[in-house]
């Protein structure tokens, strides 16, 4: 192996370890050349980030407030959760009928068990309603 092919690894291998601490290789111009990250470091960035999620206390007590349909969801959803099943689901009302209410409720009580949640929207606006939400093509 030649020595630029070892430093081209070795910087590879530093970057990703910055990654995981949401820093890039790049931002230092160690090297003429940009250095990729791996998908392994993006994808250790993204799950760093979403255990990182502080759950509002606030949000914990949600599931005491939700009414009778949200209620139901709420626990179907929880149940095809913590029993591994593989499932979708699509919750679907007009504005004001409680959805964010409830996706509140179900993000803190999954996060608060050391679940990750993913929230994401189709919006920035409907994103921002979520903790830790994003657009679904970001």
């Amino acid at each position: 192996m030649h020595t630029r092919e070892i430093r081209y690894k070795v910087l590879n291998h530093i970057n990703d370890i910055l990654h995981s601490m949401g820093r890039d290789i790049n931002e230092f111009e160690l090297t003429q050349g940009k250095i990729q990250s791996s998908a392994i470091a993006k994808e250790a960035k993204y799950v760093h980030f979403e255990r990182n999620i502080i759950v509002n206390e606030k949000d914990l007590l949600l599931p005491y407030k939700l009414n009778i349909e949200q209620k139901r969801a709420y626990n179907i959803i929880l149940d095809t959760i913590f029993s591994n099943k593989p499932r979708a689901f699509f919750i679907d009302g007009p504005s004001g009928t409680g959805k964010s209410f409830l996706y509140r409720a179900l993000l803190a009580t999954v996060r608060h068990k050391g679940f990750i949640a993913l929230a994401t929207a189709s919006s920035g606006v409907a994103a921002s309603l979520l903790p830790g939400g994003r657009t679904a093509h970001s």
